[in-house]
């Protein structure tokens, strides 16, 4: 099937009667033999390393994708850690703490804690290391955390805007011509990552108010290969859990080479 665009007809509400439903998917894919991808969901969604059933999600909600370093070793680990320790950071207070910026970081920085710790257990030191993004949506707003090169996407109609930078050589080459010479054969090389330092700088955006018929996805950069006009297409086509069931299929048959990871999020009244 190929999905085709549904515009929102659904009028502006109070932003504490907006429901939100997620759906989520990963996949290892056609070519590596680990999947060193991981999501998270909380409110739980019977969260595994498989397909998540798509329902409706109380606010606050909190949703996060990470991606482990192929080239390091143990990068599934590095992301499970990282998944289980920002999900964990957001104890039963979450939903009452006012400063969500400052609830953001702190969670990332636990999930850097704990992969720098896991590496450096025991006599044998490991290398790990892993991407994450992290959305917030509470209070009718948007939230999100972010180190690496995985992906938020706000799908708004029609239009889409990536919501995150990518923490690469090549996106810092766009803005350092001395770079410019070391991108061209290290573009995707990260800049910053979880767990590969003791310490870790965050990005942390408020991103504004949520809209009903608004989509959020998270993603692994094993989506790459489905571009913005079909990513487009395919959430407003599609349930949540159906989109990302597709997104990540769809990767795979583009010719991706990587695991792939996708996390849906619809606004709706």
């Amino acid at each position: 099937m190929d999905p085709s665009p549904r515009p929102s007809t659904v009028p502006p509400v109070a932003a504490q009667t907006l429901r939100l439903a997620a759906g989520a998917r990963t996949d290892v894919g056609a070519v590596r033999s680990e999947n060193q991808d991981a999501f998270g969901v909380l409110p739980a969604l019977a969260i595994a390393s498989g397909d998540v059933p798509g329902r409706v999600v109380p606010q606050p909600a909190v949703f996060a994708v990470a991606d482990g370093m192929g080239g390091h070793e143990a990068g599934a680990e590095a992301s499970n850690v990282a998944v289980d320790a920002m999900m964990g950071a957001f104890g039963p207070d979450f939903r009452t703490q006012s400063d969500r910026l400052a609830l953001m970081r702190a969670a990332i920085t636990v999930a850097n804690e704990a992969v720098w710790a896991r590496a450096n257990a025991g006599s044998y030191r490991r290398q790990m290391g892993t991407t994450c993004t992290l959305l917030l949506i509470a209070d009718g707003q948007a939230y999100l955390g972010h180190v690496g090169d995985s992906r938020a996407y706000r799908v708004r109609g029609e239009r889409i805007v990536q919501m995150t930078t990518d923490h690469t050589i090549g996106e810092a080459a766009r803005h350092d011509p001395a770079l410019a010479e070391i991108a061209r054969t290290r573009a995707h090389h990260l800049t910053r990552a979880i767990g590969i330092r003791e310490d870790v700088e965050v990005d942390a955006i408020q991103a504004g108010a949520i809209q009903p018929g608004d989509r959020f996805v998270l993603c692994s950069d094993g989506l790459a290969p489905v571009g913005p006009d079909e990513l487009v297409r395919t959430v407003l086509a599609y349930t949540p859990q159906d989109a990302a069931d597709w997104l990540v299929t769809r990767a795979s048959t583009l010719g991706s080479r990587d695991n792939a990871t996708a996390v849906v999020v619809q606004v709706a009244p």
